[in-house]
């Protein structure tokens, strides 16, 4: 049985742990003010830009590709 290897150095690690912790920032940066004012304004049709839409799509994309990036 072969068991998982670890990424060669310890810094290729802590950078894809800092990658994936801005991707996740950026992500709660996007969100949030949509959250908010769906919140504030229940009921009501919300619009939602396309540059969100892309900003947040792009931000899930990343931070899953870190993630299992660092896994491996």
């Amino acid at each position: 049985m072969t068991s998982r290897s670890a990424p060669s150095a310890p810094w290729i690690y802590a950078g894809l742990l800092a990658a994936q912790t801005a991707a996740a920032l950026t992500l709660f940066w996007i969100v949030f003010p949509i959250f908010h004012g769906l919140v504030n304004h229940l009921g009501e049709r919300q619009m939602l830009a396309l540059s969100d839409q892309v900003g947040i799509v792009a931000s899930a994309a990343l931070l899953h590709c870190f993630y299992w990036i660092r896994l491996k």
